[in-house]
């Protein structure tokens, strides 16, 4: 969840582009070609730092589309 200074509150989900290869793969596998889940952010790295910056780089309106 993030939090933002204006007390909203979304669902985010963080993953890396080779995360997201293995997901798909796996869902492929069983059937499903696609990988869509809710708040989805696609970050170099898995690390806090990584994700605060993606955060801080987002604007409200990018994400209240999570909601």
């Amino acid at each position: 969840m993030v939090s933002l200074s204006d007390g909203k509150a979304y669902s985010v989900y963080f993953i890396d582009s080779i995360r997201m290869q293995q997901d798909l793969d796996s869902e492929v596998e069983l059937g499903s070609p696609f990988l869509a889940p809710p708040g989805l952010i696609v970050i170099p790295e898995l690390s806090r730092s990584a994700m605060e910056n993606a955060i801080a780089l987002s604007t409200t309106s990018t994400l209240s589309q999570f909601k």
